[in-house]
């Protein structure tokens, strides 16, 4: 299902965007989706996929975990990325007509960590 940002985009969450870059924008992904999402970054911890970094060892507490490129591969990542209308949410965000995925990236850091996190730009 895809939101329509009209439903669920103000003038007030485009105003935090451009102020802090970053903003939290409520139902504005499906629900359904989310669980998805959430199900994906289990199947990823449990078999991670051919472009992982993971510090899960006995080294030091926690895990942090990414997994990169995973549009192309895994149906639930695709349609997250071209059909849940986030893109359409973020190109209201920045003013312009449209936006492009350059890179996908699942980061999981497990509470208590003391791995630092890499350097990423969400």
């Amino acid at each position: 299902m895809t939101i329509d940002e009209a439903d669920v985009l103000t003038a007030a969450h485009v105003e935090a965007f451009t102020t802090d870059g970053v903003v939290h924008v409520p139902r504005a992904v499906d629900s359904n989706l989310i669980d998805e999402v959430l199900a994906l970054a289990d199947r990823q911890l449990a078999a991670p996929g051919p472009w992982v970094t993971d510090t899960a060892d006995d080294s030091a507490p926690g895990r942090l975990f990414t997994s990169r490129y995973l549009w192309r591969d895994d149906p639930v990542s695709h349609r997250f990325a071209f059909q849940s209308g986030v893109a359409g949410l973020a190109a209201a965000c920045m003013g312009s007509s449209s936006v492009r995925l350059y890179f996908d990236h699942l980061l999981v850091k497990e509470p208590g960590t003391e791995s630092p996190t890499p350097w990423h730009q969400d």
